[in-house]
């Protein structure tokens, strides 16, 4: 659980920023014809992907999170 949380961080901290200021620097870039289409692609390729890694990290995390909750909730006594 801690790994996922972890890589949830990670991304959103350090990874995404990253990518997103390369896709940013890519099309301005591109619109000045320094670099191809290709390159502006596989920036956001890059994004999209991290973008993805980030939304089944948080899944496992949380589904990890549940399952931890219902295995150590105390459950009252019904009498």
């Amino acid at each position: 659980m801690q790994q996922a949380r972890s890589e949830v961080e990670a991304l959103r901290t350090r990874m995404l920023p990253k990518a997103q200021e390369a896709v940013s620097l890519t099309r301005r870039g591109f619109e000045a014809g320094r670099f191809s289409f290709l390159a502006l692609a596989q920036a956001e390729k890059t994004l999209f992907d991290l973008r993805e890694r980030e939304i089944e990290a948080a899944a496992r995390y949380y589904t990890l999170l549940v399952e931890v909750e219902r295995l150590t909730a105390h459950i009252p006594d019904a009498s």
